[in-house]
């Protein structure tokens, strides 16, 4: 058991490649948090994973900042850009 006693945070681990490094990770006796955006898919991934619910957890983080649905006008100025950026901050 190599991993045993080890704990991994596996972000995106709800698919594809996350979900097989949570997969082999539990399988070599570690136990693992999978961090997904989308909670319903983390939390199927864990139970498929280690159905017992020892080894296998899931949460879902996501930044209540996104990010703007486009990118600014390259004709905006800088202060423009700027004020923009910290009004997302506050």
């Amino acid at each position: 058991m190599r991993f045993q006693d080890k704990i991994a945070i596996v972000t995106g681990g709800a698919s594809g490649i996350g979900k097989e490094v949570a997969t082999r990770f539990v399988a070599e006796g570690g136990s693992v948090v999978i961090n997904d955006r989308d909670r319903a898919k983390a939390e199927a991934a864990a139970r498929q994973i280690d159905p017992g619910g020892k080894r296998a957890v899931s949460m879902s983080v996501i930044s209540p900042r996104r990010p703007p649905e486009k990118p600014p006008s390259k004709r905006r100025s800088t202060s423009s850009v700027a004020s923009t950026c910290c009004s997302t901050l506050q």
